[in-house]
């Protein structure tokens, strides 16, 4: 064979491995993206789920300060308050804020 086919077949097998070696980094950095991000987004929803629920149990707390009837009282004996306003004073003490 003529030394400029040898060249030749070693530039075209060079440049077969090469375009492999890039479909396959494609592929691969394409699926940890994909992976990652689907993580990130998980996460970022279940934060703004516990935020958004914070926020609730937040006001749900406030709202006897907002308001004077009597069912909504936080008192600090036993039975005082309505179950919904203990339990969400409960559930925001466990918390640390």
């Amino acid at each position: 064979m003529e030394p400029a086919v040898v060249a030749a077949m070693i530039a075209a097998g060079v440049s077969v491995l090469t375009l492999i070696g890039t479909l396959a980094a494609q592929y691969f950095g394409r699926r940890a993206t994909s992976r990652d991000t689907e993580k990130a987004l998980d996460r970022t929803l279940t934060e703004q789920r516990t935020r958004t629920l914070n926020e609730r149990l937040m006001a749900l707390i406030e709202i006897p300060h907002l308001c004077s009837a009597k069912f909504l009282t936080l008192g600090r004996g036993q039975g005082s308050g309505s179950w919904p306003v203990r339990v969400a004073r409960r559930l925001v003490s466990a918390r640390a804020w």
